[in-house]
């Protein structure tokens, strides 16, 4: 068939079927396209490209096919976790006028997010090892200019398949919680205030306190010792007789290279809304109950 021929069965059908739909297909025109050719040639594609049987020509298809061609491929059917994230960064790295049509309602945006609540382990790996392209996701310009409303809500949908407690690797939903903390807390970030307003009825802030509760003594040892460091630094200015650091609260790689501003703005963008703020205040409340002060030594360093 070759690629262009593939992509030209696509568009015919767009044209004929969802020609209205100028910046991805909605979710109608999506449930028409699954029990047509589009659904079947999504899911003819899903196994030959799983199976390593698609060559060179079809996977340089990811950096020349229209958005909505590839958005319609992976809503359409589950694609592999590696040709989900290719179309994810290619997209997210396209500029923003790029579209033919950039002031239409960005279903582009919609069917991706729609496209990772189904498959978490995929998005997972991508807040993993693509901070650059997640922050596009998450970014609150992104959000409230999709002209798409329901954008947000998948978006939230995806990150809770993609950040619950014990789901996948450990050591990757750390660096994916980093790249979401980083992103949403970042020193510039438009979710704190900013020019386009809060966030007072966000589901991705009630998503993100519902879920981070397994993270907050990574986040609580962060900024105990920075203060520890502080205390340190203004003893030894001051002069003090064996100024003393508590050596057992610096965290661990990689939340030792969280800075905690970011995650105070982080925390501070999620609690603009009152659902989230309190879900967080009982978290943090949860967190210092079970902590058991007379436990450990606290110069202790194995501990």
């Amino acid at each position: 068939m070759g690629t262009k021929t593939f992509q030209k069965l696509f568009r015919d059908w767009m044209n004929n079927h969802a020609k209205g739909d100028r910046r991805g297909m909605t979710p109608d025109a999506l449930k028409r396209a699954g029990n047509s050719s589009p659904g079947l040639l999504a899911k003819a594609f899903a196994s030959a490209e799983s199976s390593g049987r698609l060559g060179n020509e079809w996977q340089k298809m990811v950096e020349t096919a229209p958005s909505d061609i590839l958005t319609a491929l992976v809503a359409l059917a589950p694609q592999s976790n590696t040709f989900l994230n290719r179309v994810a960064t290619n997209l997210l790295n396209r500029p923003p006028n790029s579209d033919a049509f950039p002031t239409d309602p960005n279903w582009n945006l919609y069917d991706l997010a729609k496209a990772f609540k189904a498959n978490p382990d995929a998005f997972r790996r991508f807040l993993a090892e693509h901070k650059k392209e997640a922050g596009i996701l998450l970014v609150a310009y992104t959000i409230r200019s999709s002209g798409v409303p329901a954008y947000e809500e998948a978006l939230a949908q995806a990150l809770d398949g993609a950040l619950k407690p014990g789901a996948g690797a450990d050591d990757v939903q750390e660096r994916a919680w980093l790249t979401v903390i980083n992103s949403i807390g970042s020193e510039n970030s438009l979710w704190v205030g900013g020019t386009i307003g809060t966030f007072p009825n966000s589901p991705i802030s009630r998503v993100l306190a519902k879920n981070v509760g397994p993270i907050l003594d990574k986040l609580a040892r962060g900024q105990a010792y920075k203060n520890a460091r502080e205390q340190f630094e203004r003893q030894k200015r001051e002069g003090v007789e064996n100024p003393m650091m508590l050596p057992n609260l610096e965290p661990r790689a990689p939340w030792d290279k969280l800075d905690p501003a970011v995650s105070g703005r982080f925390f501070g963008a999620l609690m603009q809304d009152s659902v989230a703020a309190d879900t967080l205040m009982k978290e943090g409340a949860d967190y210092i109950n079970k902590l058991d002060m007379g436990r450990f030594n606290p110069f202790d360093k194995n501990d």
